[in-house]
């Protein structure tokens, strides 16, 4: 069984592209180029499911087209219509230089000195001045500001936040 933890959500299959089973998966953030992993997970009825890729290709910056193996016509690309799609942390690049965008930070373990493992980053707010980390385990989201006062420490080579929460910032959010 494939944990939440284990995954992070890259964007939606929207709809079938051709009649062969290929079909468009609209990307929330671009985590891949194609070849970093054999499969992509699927939420299927909230099961986790691998799907083992058989072709990867760009349409445009925010769109892949898609190729799950033995799907492989267009009524079978259809039961895929707006389902969620999520990338295997074990394949995300591995990170060793400055960051170009809040994106890079997709993926991270968040731990507190006080509570310990919060979740891992599943998404990026930076819409407003105040950059958040929508941070999310088994279930539970939360909101935390990227503020550097807060960063005890930044481990990018194993992709690990450690924050010095405020006391109650968290207490707020249940």
């Amino acid at each position: 069984m494939i944990e939440r933890e284990k995954v992070v959500r890259i964007g939606t299959l929207t709809k079938p592209h051709g009649v062969g089973g290929e079909m468009v998966l609209t990307l929330d953030r671009r985590v891949i180029d194609g070849d970093e992993s054999p499969y992509l997970v699927c939420d299927m009825d909230g099961i986790l499911v691998p799907f083992f890729l058989e072709s990867v290709r760009d349409k445009s910056t925010n769109v892949l087209l898609v190729k799950f193996c033995d799907i492989d016509s267009v009524e079978a690309a259809r039961r895929f219509q707006g389902v969620a799609v999520y990338f295997p942390q074990e394949y995300l690049p591995a990170v060793s230089e400055e960051p170009d965008s809040w994106d890079f930070f997709i993926g991270f373990k968040v731990t507190d000195s006080t509570e310990g493992f919060l979740g891992l980053i599943e998404d990026i707010d930076d819409s407003t001045p105040n950059v958040l980390f929508l941070v999310r385990n088994r279930g539970r989201e939360m909101i935390i500001p990227a503020n550097r006062e807060w960063i005890e420490e930044l481990d990018a080579e194993n992709r690990e936040i450690m924050f010095n929460l405020p006391e109650g910032l968290l207490d707020i959010q249940e």
